[in-house]
């Protein structure tokens, strides 16, 4: 790739103009790149030369959402904390040298999304391309589209722990990308006065088509989040203390309360509205784990949801403030490695990880 594509790609993701498929090409850059400049390199000199990359891709490009890319922070960032991990969290695909002495480890997510509809329950990695009356099941994706049928039946989409994120299209056109350790249940088709949709647990994103003759609503939790032509995050995972909601564009209401974009309500015993952190809470829809002064149980949880593990604590855990971010797709003995400078350890007996002081 010639300097001045580089320079236009940058640019453009600065401006957060960027296609999909333009990012695709940006990434493959520097993961080259990266790699190329770190062949034949101590650990020292290859954590180096990543500084120098990404210093230089820091000083070009500040995008507005979730990077492609790991950023070198500071020692508190558990991306490139040490050398070794930093370069193997890069390169997802070389061995890790802590694989050799991790007795058991465990694979990320795979799609394991089960549909409940008809009375049946379909494991839907199991049938590509199929049709199922109004449902199209494409590429990883269930589709529904108009029908003829009167009768508002629901259908439930469950995707468990251990599962990756699902996308979702409804009747009406609105997406919805449903993340592991969730159930969302949802009618075939809307022929009501409005449009309702249950969260019944979990975490899922919404990209609404606005109606204003036929509202929209996600009830979860005792929390209702009404649309009022939107992007939205709803996160209300039973192990959580609260309900999160976050605005990303347009406006919504929570329990009649309006949101404006870039804010989050928190229902607990009071609603709480604050400023979000628009890339933590959409970090999962990019692929990456992303943690803004995260305590160590916080990050644990999450980290149980995608490798379907329980999470165990033996003595004495250190409090700990956590930053950084790093991908879904790796395996748990890399994502500990890039936790290595913790004062914790870990350990993976069968489906449990065991936390300890070191």
């Amino acid at each position: 790739m010639q300097e001045q594509d580089i320079q236009i790609l940058l640019g453009k993701y600065k401006a957060g103009t960027i296609s999909d498929a333009e990012k695709a090409v940006l990434d493959k850059w520097y993961l080259h790149v990266a790699a190329d400049s770190s062949q034949e390199l101590s650990d020292e000199e290859r954590l180096q030369t990543f500084d120098t990359v990404l210093q230089r891709l820091e000083e070009v490009s500040a995008p507005r959402t979730t990077r492609l890319w790991p950023r070198i922070a500071a020692a508190a960032s558990i991306i490139l904390a040490c050398s070794a991990g930093g370069y193997f969290l890069l390169h997802k695909d070389a061995p890790l040298q802590v694989a050799q002495v991790q007795k058991q480890d465990l694979s990320p997510g795979i799609n394991q999304a089960i549909l409940k509809t008809g009375g049946k329950a379909i494991v839907l990695n199991k049938i590509q391309n199929t049709q199922l009356g109004n449902i199209n099941l494409h590429n990883d994706q269930l589709i529904y589209s108009a029908t003829k049928e009167t009768v508002a039946l629901y259908d439930t989409l469950v995707n468990p722990r251990g599962s990756t994120p699902y996308h979702l299209q409804l009747v009406d056109g609105t997406k919805i990308l449903v993340n592991a350790a969730t159930t969302i249940r949802y009618p075939k088709i809307f022929n009501g006065k409005d449009r309702k949709v249950e969260l019944l647990s979990g975490e899922a994103y919404f990209e609404v088509v606005h109606n204003e003759a036929m509202p929209f609503s996600v009830t979860t939790h005792h929390v209702t989040i009404e649309d009022i032509g939107t992007h939205f995050n709803i996160s209300a995972y039973d192990d959580e203390k609260a309900v999160t909601a976050t605005l990303v564009e347009g406006s919504i209401k929570v329990n009649n309360r309006v949101i404006q974009p870039g804010e989050q309500a928190i229902s607990g015993e009071h609603l709480i509205v604050q400023k979000a952190d628009l890339e933590e809470t959409l970090a999962w829809t990019n692929g990456l784990f992303h943690f803004e002064h995260a305590d160590l149980q916080n990050v644990m949880r999450q980290l149980a949801r995608v490798y379907d593990v329980q999470v165990v604590y033996e003595g004495s855990i250190p409090k700990t403030t956590i930053h950084g971010e790093m991908y879904r797709s790796l395996k748990a003995s890399q994502v500990f490695e890039g936790l290595n400078y913790l004062k914790v350890k870990f350990r993976i007996e069968g489906k449990k990880i065991i936390v300890t002081n070191k």
